[in-house]
């Protein structure tokens, strides 16, 4: 059984800033598995019989950490992490953006 530990942090976002205060969740990419590599197998049948071939990849899909954006939600639809990880247990990071006031 994989462990996750989720990383949280708040990120205050200048008030001009165009983007709306929204959670953003991460996870370990489905493509790689978070290693940044993955296998690709090509098999058939040729003249000279059955063959297999492997070939290594380098993932585009996820980060330099090997996590991909799950979701961008609304600030308002989860009171705090807890409730995010009932629904979603395996994140890796839990990023919550706020405006900043305007002093």
């Amino acid at each position: 059984m994989i462990e996750f530990r989720t990383k949280f942090r708040i990120v205050y976002m200048p008030p001009t800033a165009s983007l709306k205060p929204h959670w953003e969740l991460k996870r370990y990419c489905t493509n790689c598995g978070g290693t940044k590599q993955y296998q690709s197998v090509d098999h058939g049948v040729d003249s000279n019989g059955p063959y297999q071939d492997t070939y290594d990849f380098d993932c585009t899909r996820c980060d330099e950490s090997g996590e991909t954006i799950l979701y961008d939600i609304p600030l308002n639809e989860y009171e705090n992490y807890d409730e995010i990880l009932a629904d979603y247990p395996n994140l890796t990071s839990i990023t919550q953006y706020l405006q900043e006031n305007e002093s």
